[in-house]
């Protein structure tokens, strides 16, 4: 190639030297054969990169094209340090070589630039997650890094996501923790979409059904309460442990009842005389105590009743005086005792009087008017027909002294 080698030939050529003999090399890229030059000019700068931006870069920067190349390769590989720390997530990384030239200058700046704003993106959207309620207002969204585009996009979706889900989250933290302060009137009213309309729907549907079974407990307990027996909870549908607690309660109902309407049968039995009853209703706890309590009162009642009888048909209809209460195997206590020590005592003091005023009689009959009756153990009536039978025997004595 001669030294008249024109732009355009240059464009097609490549020359080189070689490195032993230092004659010309010539590289002709439309034929891709190389030949030989005898003469070669000295160029100002050894030629070993095809004519071009580097080429020109290599004059701006008054460097050789082996000291250019050299720079190249360092700038090269501190970008794709830089580059590939980025891809391991690393963004603490930056380009440091010095550099030279206003394009390479260029891209050192934009990759730094790009890598802060990373940065700067990374540690936004990380402030937004770990405390949603910088996400979740418009002050705190605004505190993302000043960036555009995709990034930006990215952002305000972030950003509108914590916001759906923090509204979310803190309408059913509301309604939650109503219910555990026992007001089942609010429901979760907040737009949600997939699993969160799922989460919604299944924290209505739970308080929905505690409010059916507090309601239908409520007046199932204030039915006893007024004394109306036979009440039932119905929900529809019901499953799980409500329908286990339903049941349970409704048990406990009907033992209820049925344990309120033996005691009234008995208890009615009683008031008409038949002491026979008995309540016929299983019983547990203390339940089947009292059910033990009503049968003694009802066997000991229909002892006493049935003694008295006895007692009262012996005296009053067949005159067997001396009859008494043989109640001591029931061991009585309280009014029992008292009832029966009464009656016995009765019973003892009307016969020891008739048998006395029996011998008073007896003696008159047989003509003997000196066996007069003391009066000090009688009363009332009995007190009036001792005086009377003594001032008969008075009058007799007189009679038949004369």
């Amino acid at each position: 190639m001669s030294a008249t080698t024109t732009p355009l030939e240059l464009e097609a050529t490549y020359l080189h030297t070689c490195p032993h003999c230092g004659h010309g090399l010539t590289f002709d890229s439309s034929t891709s054969t190389i030949t030989e030059t005898t003469t070669v000019e000295s160029p100002p700068l050894p030629l070993i990169i095809p004519p071009g931006p580097l080429t020109n870069l290599a004059h701006e920067s008054g460097m050789n094209a082996a000291e250019e190349l050299k720079l190249l390769k360092q700038q090269v590989s501190d970008i794709a340090r830089v580059c590939n720390a980025v891809s391991r997530g690393d963004l603490s990384r930056r380009i440091t070589v010095p550099v030279q030239g206003a394009v390479m200058v260029q891209l050192k700046d934009v990759i730094n630039e790009m890598v802060d704003r990373l940065g700067q993106f990374a540690q936004g959207m990380t402030r937004i997650l770990q405390d949603p309620d910088i996400g979740s207002t418009p002050s705190g969204q605004s505190e993302a890094p000043d960036i555009e585009g995709t990034w930006f996009d990215l952002t305000s979706s972030i950003c509108d996501l914590v916001s759906n889900q923090t509204n979310q989250i803190r309408a059913i933290t509301e309604v939650t923790k109503a219910v555990t302060l026992g007001d089942l009137s609010k429901q979760v009213d907040v737009e949600a979409r997939g699993e969160m309309l799922e989460l919604k729907a299944t924290v209505n549907h739970m308080i929905s059904s505690l409010r059916a079974v507090i309601e239908e407990v409520s007046r199932v307990a204030l039915d006893i309460q007024q004394g109306v027996m036979g009440s039932q909870i119905f929900i529809p549908d019901v499953q799980g442990s409500w329908k286990v607690l339903t049941d349970n309660l409704n048990v406990m109902a009907d033992r209820v009842t049925m344990h309120v309407r033996w005691n009234a049968s008995v208890y009615r039995a009683v008031a008409h005389g038949d002491l026979t009853w008995r309540i016929g209703s299983s019983a547990y706890g203390e339940m089947s105590k009292v059910k033990e309590i009503i049968h003694h009162i009802l066997q000991t009642i229909s002892a006493v009743a049935y003694e008295i009888a006895r007692l009262t048909h012996e005296v009053g209809t067949d005159s067997k005086l001396g009859q008494r209460v043989q109640l001591d195997h029931l061991d009585l206590e309280g009014v029992w005792k008292d009832l029966v020590h009464d009656v016995n005592g009765m019973t003892a003091n009307l016969a020891s009087q008739v048998r006395t005023i029996a011998v008073a009689i007896k003696a008159i009959e047989h003509g003997d008017y000196t066996q007069k009756i003391a009066p000090d153990i009688f009363h009332g009536e009995m007190l009036a027909l001792v005086n009377s039978i003594n001032r008969i025997m008075d009058t007799c004595l007189h009679s038949k002294r004369k």
